[in-house]
């Protein structure tokens, strides 16, 4: 098992943290680590290291530079796609590319996961039927008046499910 201790450790921990989608799990297992300690949740605690954390940041650093835009241009754009910023006025911008900006936004601010966290403090993803069983209930709550309609997107409700609970 690797080394939390060895820096090469750490840096092909971040390096694949931060290169697959920000699985936690399937880091470690890209590192080396045993399929029941990536699992366990003991193998998350690495992730509250500073080594790990400062690592992490570097990283994501280089990437930011090497990618010649930062995270607030384009946060700014999906602003702009969204229609929360005046800006593009003239361009037509369809509403499943406002919804797919909105989406977007959410997840940068993590208002949702397809996770749910377990009583051990573990977490796991959401089985493809827990996801629609998800969305069901979200557009429920949008017929019944019970969610805005401007959180469609952060409830994760589809276009289609939209229209028949608007």
């Amino acid at each position: 098992m690797p080394s939390i201790t060895d820096p090469n450790t750490v840096k092909a921990i971040a390096r694949e943290y931060c290169t697959n989608g920000r699985s936690k799990e399937k880091a470690l297992k890209a590192v080396g680590y045993a399929d029941s300690y990536a699992e366990s949740g003991k193998g998350a605690l690495l992730y509250g290291k500073d080594g790990v954390k400062q690592a992490i940041s570097e990283y994501e650093a280089r990437i930011e530079v090497k990618a010649d835009v930062s995270q607030a241009e384009i946060i700014t754009k999906l602003r702009l796609y969204a229609g929360l910023d005046a800006g593009l006025e003239g361009i037509v911008i369809h509403t499943g590319d406002r919804l797919r900006a909105l989406e977007l936004l959410g997840k940068t601010q993590r208002m949702f996961i397809d996770r749910v966290e377990t009583d051990a403090g573990q977490e796991r993803e959401l089985t493809d039927q827990e996801q629609a069983e998800a969305r069901e209930y979200a557009a429920y709550r949008l017929r019944r008046g019970l969610v805005h309609s401007s959180d469609i997107a952060s409830a994760n409700v589809s276009p289609e499910q939209a229209e028949k609970a608007g």
